[in-house]
């Protein structure tokens, strides 16, 4: 099966600003203790610090508003449950004087 070139040089020139002027940032947090609506997530009763390590990245394409990221965690509240994983993504924009962010988990 050969590839079409055109479409994809195409489509590849046509996102290329976006890349040009593209942010990655990236987070790495170590906590005693991660709640999530004020729930211990480890299980483990017995210790009083329960530690956590956290981090994701967040990729902002341009100056267009649009961006994507992960966010991670260890956790340890269900059997052969380690960590917890979210992915989201949104676009944010001005209306006027108010700044909007429109985004999904």
């Amino acid at each position: 099966m050969k590839f079409p070139r055109t479409p994809f040089a195409v489509a590849l020139l046509a996102v290329f600003p976006l890349l040009a002027s593209a942010q990655l940032t990236g987070s790495v947090t170590l906590t005693t203790n991660y709640k999530f609506r004020g729930q211990d997530q480890d299980a483990s009763k017995a210790r009083a610090i329960k530690p956590a390590i956290q981090g994701g990245f967040d990729y902002a394409f341009g100056e267009s508003g649009f961006y994507v990221g992960n966010w991670n965690s260890s956790v340890d509240w269900l059997p052969r449950n380690s960590i917890e994983s979210d992915i989201y993504g949104g676009y944010k924009f001005k209306a006027g004087s108010v700044d909007l962010d429109v985004g999904a988990l």
